[in-house]
Order: C-alpha cells, then sequence, then structure tokens
C-alpha cells in the first residue's frame, strides 16, 4: 500500500505456446482415425478454412482471437472419433464426448485455465449446424469459426465424394448445389458463406482499361448482363478501369436476397483480389451496391448510384403492398408468367423497353424465379437511412427521359437524400448512344 493506495497486480492469462500446439497435434495425429471422414486430411483442412475465414474478418474483430487457441480447437474437435462408440451416441453427443477428452488433454499439456474453457465451449457446440442449422450466432467468435470451418469442409466436393453417391446427405447437397446462395443459413459468419460461394460458382464478368487504377465496378442490373454495357468499353481512356459483373439472377435458380447478393460481389472481390473499388449500381442493382456499402464500407472509395435510388417503390402503402403480395408475386408460376410476357417483342414494343440481347431474354425465361423473384423479394427495400448514414463520397445520376426511374417521378425521395443528383437530359433506361457518351462522361 503506498499512500492509502492498493496495488493489485494483473492477472496473467498464458497464451497457448506454438510448442503446446505441436505437442497436441501430435497426439491428436496418432489417435484419429486413418480411415474416415474425420480423420488428420479433414484436421488439417479445418486448419486451413479457419485461417481463412480469420483473414477476412475485420481488424477489431481479428484481435479478439488468439490463433493457437483457435488452431487447438480445431485439431481437437473431434476427439470423439478416437475412442469407439456406437455410431448413433457418437453422433447426437459428439460435442459432449470431445470437450470433455480436450479438457483432460489440454490441463496434461499445462494449457490455461482461460484457453481451456474458450476450447471447450467451442468444441462442445460445434455439432450440427447442417441439416439442423443448431448455430450460434450470438456466440464467441471462437465458436462461430470453429462451426463455420467444419462447415465449410462438410460442403468440400472432396468431403462429399468420400460420403458416396447413394448417402442421402450428399445427394441432397449435390442437388441444391443449383441454388447455393440458399447455403447461407447454415453458416454464423457471412464471411464463411463468402468462401463457400467462391468455391463453388462461377463469376462472369467483363474488363479492360488501366488495371493499375483503382477499378469501377459496374453491376450491370437485375435482367442485364455485361453485354449491355459493352458501348461504355469502347469509351475508357487511358486512367480509366472498368469491371462489369453479371449478377446471379441470370445464371443460378432461386430467389437472391439483397444480402446474398452483396456476399456474391464481395466473394467476387475476395477471389479476384480487389482491395477497393468504386463502386456503381444500375438501375436495380443501386439497392445492391447500397447494402453492399453499408456492409463493407472499407472496401469502397466511392458509390455511384446510375439509374437508380435507394429506393425504388415511393409509398410506404405500397411497398406495405408488395411485400403482403410476396408469397405470391415471387411464386414459381407467377414468375414464369411474368419472364414470358416481359420477353414477349409485342409487350416490349408496346412498352418501350430496353433493347436487351437474344440470349440475355432466353436467360431471363430460364432462370425466371431467380430474375424476377430476387426483384420482387427486394424492390420494396427502402434504403434511404442507410444510405445518407454512410460516410463516403456518393453520386446519383438520372435521366429526365428515363421511362422507369426520374427526378418528376421520385421528387419525393430526391428531396430525402444528402446527396444532389445529377440529372442528365437524354438517354433513357441505358438506350441509345447519347446515354453511353454521358456515362463514360460522368462515371469515372
Amino acid at each position: 500500500m503506498v499512500g492509502g493506495l492498493t496495488f493489485v497486480p494483473s492477472v496473467r492469462i498464458d497464451m497457448i505456446s506454438t510448442a503446446q500446439l505441436e505437442e497436441i497435434k501430435k497426439y491428436v495425429r496418432e489417435k484419429m482415425p486413418k480411415h474416415s471422414q474425420h480423420d488428420w486430411g479433414h484436421l488439417e483442412r479445418l486448419e486451413e478454412n479457419a485461417r481463412a475465414i480469420l483473414s477476412r474478418l475485420d481488424i477489431r474483430k481479428r484481435r479478439r482471437v488468439r490463433r493457437n487457441t483457435l488452431l487447438a480447437s480445431c485439431y481437437l474437435h473431434d476427439l470423439t472419433y478416437t475412442v469407439k462408440l456406437p455410431g448413433w451416441y457418437a453422433y447426437l453427443f459428439e460435442g459432449f464426448v470431445a470437450k470433455r477428452l480436450a479438457i483432460k488433454l489440454l490441463r496434461e499439456k499445462g494449457v490455461g485455465g482461460y484457453d481451456i474453457r474458450v476450447i471447450a465451449r467451442a468444441i462442445s457446440r460445434h455439432p450440427h449446424s447442417f441439416p439442423f442449422r443448431r448455430l450460434h450466432k450470438t456466440g464467441d467468435l471462437y465458436t462461430q469459426l470453429l462451426q463455420d470451418a467444419d462447415t465449410l469442409d462438410f460442403f468440400a466436393w472432396t468431403r462429399m465424394e468420400s460420403f458416396g453417391h447413394k448417402r442421402i446427405t450428399s445427394r441432397l447437397i449435390k442437388k441444391l448445389m443449383g441454388e447455393p446462395h440458399i447455403f447461407n443459413v447454415f453458416f454464423n459468419l457471412s464471411e464463411s458463406f463468402e468462401i463457400f460461394l467462391g468455391d463453388r460458382i462461377s463469376f462472369h464478368f467483363a474488363e479492360a482499361g488501366n488495371k493499375e487504377k483503382t477499378p469501377t465496378l459496374l453491376l450491370p442490373g437485375y435482367a442485364d448482363t455485361v453485354t449491355h454495357f459493352a458501348p461504355l468499353f469502347n469509351k475508357l481512356n487511358s486512367n480509366q478501369h472498368l469491371i462489369v459483373l453479371d449478377m446471379p439472377y441470370l445464371h443460378y435458380q432461386g430467389i437472391w436476397d439483397l444480402e446474398d447478393v452483396s456476399s456474391f460481389v464481395h466473394s467476387f472481390m475476395e477471389k479476384h483480389k480487389l482491395a477497393k473499388v468504386h463502386l456503381a449500381g444500375f438501375s436495380f442493382d443501386g439497392l445492391v451496391a447500397v447494402d453492399f456499402a453499408t456492409r463493407y464500407p472499407h472496401k469502397i472509395s466511392s458509390l455511384t448510384l446510375l439509374n437508380s435510388l435507394p429506393v425504388l417503390v415511393t409509398s410506404t402503402w405500397q411497398r406495405m403492398m408488395v411485400k403482403m403480395a410476396r408469397p405470391l408475386v415471387t411464386s414459381h408460376i407467377f414468375t414464369w408468367v411474368a419472364s414470358r410476357l416481359v420477353t414477349n417483342p409485342l409487350v416490349r414494343q408496346i412498352f418501350r423497353s430496353p433493347k436487351t440481347p437474344k440470349f440475355t431474354k432466353a436467360r431471363m425465361k430460364k432462370f425466371h424465379h431467380s430474375v424476377y423473384g430476387s426483384l420482387l423479394a427486394g424492390v420494396d427495400e427502402n434504403l434511404t437511412v442507410v444510405f445518407n448514414r454512410l460516410n463516403t463520397k456518393k453520386r446519383i445520376f438520372l435521366f429526365e427521359d428515363d421511362r422507369i426511374i426520374n427526378t418528376k417521378k421520385y421528387h419525393r425521395v430526391v428531396s430525402a437524400l444528402d446527396t444532389p443528383v445529377t440529372n442528365l437530359p437524354k438517354g433513357g433506361h441505358g438506350d441509345g448512344e447519347e446515354y453511353w457518351n454521358s456515362v463514360a462522361k460522368n462515371l469515372f
């Protein structure tokens, strides 16, 4: 005690050393089954998955995770399979059994109490993400990282092949791979789902310009492809870099929510090592761009809405009606009828629809539930508030003669924004030479 004050020594929490981790790995390698879905190869892949997810996390989250503690949980989570137990018992109580075995081993290796508690909790909670969705979205990071790393390997092609073609689980997963975005519900962290998505989806995109410059990543709208923006590539100068990325609506089945599409875009950026982009969203994909900017503000240098606003259904009661009608309007039969009407030449002529390539219209018919279901499931979103909160350079370009989105029709929306709208005279909704000249002049 000095001057009436008592000094209390800080509590020292020992971390798992590299030597201790190697001892744990050596023990597990000797004990794990040699020919099983839960073998040493599975554990090595789990470490790789855990590292990959960890590297994608926000820096603040990464700092909360002790790497060796996380890796130790990866190598110890399947200790249940080192002892002979009935199959049903091992499946139902694998977390409990592995936890008990891990605690005993960690104590023998001299691991500190904090790390033992963290690892034991993660191990006990890791099973049954698929198909039971026993997730821990509000749990600690170690639990989320371990479970997601394990789920990633469960869905891995090599692991599914080891199950054999006759296994119901393997057949079910393969059947569902036509709609990979639905697997989002089996992950705790969006970063984990994006790794899954990046390995199982093909990205269709076009790129041109100076690759040393920060690219402008343009999202082409719910029914358009990179071909619609071909005129823009011919107008780039030496200091401009443009990437147009097809959205998944025209390539994959099912309804894609805004969050799913944002994960799709982020997965594309991670796979192609794009640190930052100038993000631009055309028409409906302006909503996607706003959602992406909200979730990944560190990945964008600027945000541009082209023929778009952060809300496309203007009044509250209209959004309520769309939301109430969603089960009907997103059904297969409704989207099938819509696709036939919207791609009909006579209907398009009557309503003076923008020119669309034949193969794009063919995809609109083939993936009708994805194209129109995704539009109708997201068109009622109002992202005005989050758009105004974004702390980045923002721009909006509308065209006076646009029959779909223009200032006259959306004057109340425009007045509620914190960003001035540049209203260009002619160009419609992506039509003609004037349009592309205006975009090339103002976008970059």
